[in-house]
């Protein structure tokens, strides 16, 4: 038996994304948005959109339509990234994103298009209350 080790940068990133918001309805709506976002993405992904690069230059009926309902903007890479694992949640007026992946450019923009003020740190480097425990 061939035992392979191998060393990346995917799901290793144990991310901790803070978005602060004017008040608790701001961060309960950017998360409505977000999570919506995901669906959308990871219901184009289930679909076939991001199997070449072609179609990735294009957005879908769905993606058009939250964006033209919600006036997000995202590039055309971005809604790939929300088909990865993301694990949200609202606390009063914040909303915490953690995650083991590096590419965040859509979540961020998401963040930032409900006029948050982002903290994002390594869970590895930095003692949280988030994030997945590293450390003893």
């Amino acid at each position: 038996m061939k035992i392979w080790n191998g060393y990346g940068s995917e799901h290793s990133a144990n991310l901790v994304i803070i978005g602060k918001f004017a008040d608790a309805s701001a961060a309960r709506d950017n998360l409505a948005l977000f999570n919506e976002a995901i669906k959308v993405a990871q219901s184009d992904y289930d679909s076939g959109k991001y199997n070449n690069a072609a179609q990735k230059r294009e957005f879908s009926d769905a993606m058009m339509d939250l964006y033209r309902r919600t006036q997000l903007s995202l590039g055309y890479t971005d809604p790939e990234q929300l088909i990865y694992e993301f694990n949200a949640k609202q606390d009063g007026n914040k909303v915490i994103i953690t995650t083991e992946e590096n590419d965040i450019n859509a979540v961020i923009k998401i963040l930032l298009h409900g006029n948050a003020k982002i903290e994002v740190y390594s869970a590895h480097d930095h003692d949280s209350i988030y994030g997945r425990q590293t450390r003893s």
